[in-house]
């Protein structure tokens, strides 16, 4: 089964487009590993990662790396800053994929929502149903 993942162009940069996502036909908004999202204020993007894709990316055993994490108290998903580099030679850079404040996302079968953090940062909060 793939991950439903049909989005339309909202805004257009020199760098990299601005897409909105459908949700899903539970509501919800599909992000895989290492997609770059935005907020609705488009001037910043971040990106999902976990134990797992980490360790898939590494080519590591991601069971042996979820016990590691658990043992050693770390979290096991995260959101991170896409940082900025001026560079010589021309880059695609992905499509950064519009999060709303009140979106519900999947993230490698977790449910998030993403809030403020200090300094224009993101953070996730796990999203319970009750």
């Amino acid at each position: 089964m793939s991950v439903f993942k049909k989005q339309q162009i909202i805004k257009s940069y020199p760098a990299f487009d601005v897409v909105r996502r459908e949700a899903d036909r539970h509501g919800v908004i599909n992000i895989t590993a290492n997609e770059t999202i935005t907020d609705e204020s488009m001037s910043g993007g971040w990106y999902l990662g976990s134990v797992v894709s980490f360790a898939l990316e590494s080519n590591d055993c991601p069971l042996e790396a979820v016990e590691r994490a658990k043992t050693n108290r770390h979290d096991l998903h995260w959101i991170n800053a896409e940082s900025t580099c001026i560079s010589s030679s021309p880059q695609d850079l992905p499509a950064r994929i519009q999060i709303k404040e009140d979106d519900i996302i999947r993230f490698e079968g977790k449910l998030f929502t993403i809030a403020k953090a200090p300094n224009n940062n993101k953070r996730l909060i796990p999203y319970s149903q009750e």
